[in-house]
């Protein structure tokens, strides 16, 4: 979502982020004007593209949605089905999404299970 590589056919520009972004319900903005760049309520302005994603997508992953923000980060690549690929890796090998963290509680196994459930039928619809 915030790579480095500039050529690279997932990349997305600080703009296309914060849209992204503003999608899933986030009301930042992206001004081009030297130095403020991203601009969020909650983080201020001038984050960088990878402290700006990350700070979102550990925002998403609390409040368990996640699933939408794949579903729209695919939708707005140019290489929908390199970017599928590389999430059903990163399930793979770690078997759960990254930054999750489960605490000992029936509900919160319950509520852990139902999210990997709707990620990966996400993921396999899109396909």
């Amino acid at each position: 979502m915030a790579s480095k590589d500039v050529c690279a056919p997932n990349y997305l520009k600080g703009p296309e982020l914060v849209g992204l972004f503003q999608s899933l319900g986030f009301p930042d903005s992206y001004t081009f004007v030297e130095g403020r760049g991203i601009q969020t309520l909650d983080f201020g302005e001038g984050l960088s593209r990878l402290a700006y994603t990350t700070k979102r997508l550990e925002a998403l992953n609390k409040s368990l949605q996640m699933p939408d923000a794949i579903r729209k980060f695919i939708e707005n690549v140019q290489a929908p089905q390199d970017a599928i690929n590389s999430i059903q890796d990163i399930l793979q090998r770690f078997n759960l999404p990254l930054g999750i963290q489960i605490k000992e509680s029936a509900m919160n196994k319950k509520i852990f299970l139902s999210m990997i459930k709707r990620m990966m039928n996400t993921i396999m619809m899109l396909v």
